[in-house]
């Protein structure tokens, strides 16, 4: 009331607190942050009560504060020179009691620019100077009234400040062993309500962020001994396009999973206009789905040549062991190895050649190779070049499973019939003995 009228706001801060600077919200009158000699203190009823903003910050002589408006960031300066900002506060700002009660709340979230970090130490790029930089893509803020309990920690939870501890039994502790660990996803969807990405979240008490780097989900099939993360140094994302999209709170445990809360809806936006006017996100997202296809193709025909060419050893050394062998299927054995081992060089190349870094002919991974460059590298999308290496990656491959097609299905058994006539022993990928 332009000070007709004061009150004490100190609420619940320490009678000894040195306060050094106050700021309002620009939006919720009764949100206030105050920077004071042992941190940063925040306030949600307009000074009636405090709370220490922690997560990382130092309780040390914080001498400003800010709002930086178009971002919605808290900045605060310490007497040590140093800077700390608070990304997006406006989770806060719909924070209440009613909230803090729900099991789950998920915030509104900013739209996420569209473009490709960069990282490279000439030109700085995405370098940190010191403190990690602010996460890319959509940013998802939620809050948990608690952390969702796995077999082992309620167990703990109940044994605690027992004196008297019952086993649980031999049953319970291989449940717990065997458990799942109970998770926390954030789903992506397109306005077409597809599944874009499931982005796993924090599972811990109070506020939790977590970002979606705008990256599809790996569409290209799964193999049943995966790589480690971080194995693969060419892991490039696939982005997704501009648009509308939705994401949903969920908690998945023993299998089940169920929504938290409403799905939030947020935009993502180009960065800026590029110089040249590239593909459509029309364009974009038909060759998206015709990579994906060969990808998965790709893969398969990969993994079971793989597979192929373990068996053919398996065959050779099964002989060896037969009760009954002949020269006549060892010579069979061998000739179909080298049928496997030709469509090999035509899939990965003449591996002399690559001992002395001679060039090897254009395989269908290398076209594999470009066509996730057109899609992870930048937004301009694919070129006639791109789509026109896709094509021709995808008639080469072709050609290679029309080979392999005829080993797996034909040559393959046959040389197996005879083996176990042969009285080889048992071989990988023959499934259960039949007795």
């Amino acid at each position: 009331d332009k000070g007709r009228s004061w009150t004490f706001i100190n609420g619940n801060l320490p009678k000894t607190l040195l306060t050094w600077r106050l700021v309002q919200d620009h939006v919720d009158r009764d949100l206030m942050f105050a920077a004071t000699e042992y941190g940063v203190y925040m306030t949600k009823n307009g000074g009636g009560s405090w709370t220490q903003l922690k997560g990382g910050m130092p309780t040390i002589s914080i001498r400003d504060i800010t709002i930086q408006r178009r971002e919605n960031d808290l900045v605060a300066a310490s007497f040590g020179r140093g800077f700390y900002v608070l990304d997006d506060i406006s989770p806060l700002r719909d924070y209440n009691d009613a909230t803090k009660q729900q099991e789950a709340a998920l915030f509104d979230v900013k739209p996420a620019y569209w473009y490709v970090p960069k990282g490279e130490v000439y030109a700085q790029g995405s370098n940190e100077y010191k403190a990690p930089n602010p996460l890319f893509g959509a940013v998802f803020t939620y809050h948990l009234k608690d952390s969702i309990s796995s077999l082992v920690s309620a167990r703990k939870a109940s044994e605690k400040n027992k004196t008297n501890i019952p086993f649980p039994g031999w049953d319970a502790l291989e449940a717990e062993k065997t458990q799942q660990k109970p998770t926390i996803l954030l789903t992506v969807r397109d306005s077409d309500g597809q599944v874009v990405n499931v982005v796993k979240g924090s599972n811990k008490k109070g506020f939790n962020r977590v970002n979606w780097d705008l990256s599809i989900a790996d569409r290209s099939g799964e193999i049943l001994n995966p790589p480690k993360a971080g194995e693969d140094y060419f892991n490039l994302r696939i982005m997704a396009t501009p648009g509308d999209y939705t994401v949903t709170l969920e908690k998945l445990v023993d299998g089940k999973q169920q929504q938290l809360s409403e799905p939030k809806t947020f935009k993502v936006i180009p960065l800026a206009k590029g110089a040249l006017e590239g593909a459509s996100y029309d364009e974009i997202i038909a060759y998206r789905k015709s990579y994906e296809g060969f990808q998965q193709d790709l893969k398969a025909t990969q993994t079971v040549l793989k597979e192929t060419k373990y068996k053919i050893g398996a065959m050779q050394r099964a002989l060896s062991k037969a009760t009954r062998p002949s020269d006549q299927l060892t010579q069979k054995i061998y000739d179909t190895r080298a049928e496997i081992l030709a469509i090999d060089s035509e899939m990965n190349g003449n591996k002399a050649k690559a001992d002395v870094g001679e060039k090897n002919a254009p395989s269908p991974a290398n076209s594999e190779f470009i066509g996730k460059a057109a899609l992870a590298t930048s937004t301009y999308g694919p070129t006639e070049m791109h789509k026109q290496s896709l094509n021709v990656a995808k008639t080469r491959l072709s050609n290679i499973k029309s080979k392999l097609k005829t080993i797996v299905s034909s040559g393959l058994p046959a040389l197996e019939s005879e083996l176990k006539a042969a009285g080889a022993p048992w071989i990988e990928t023959q499934g259960l003995i039949d007795n």
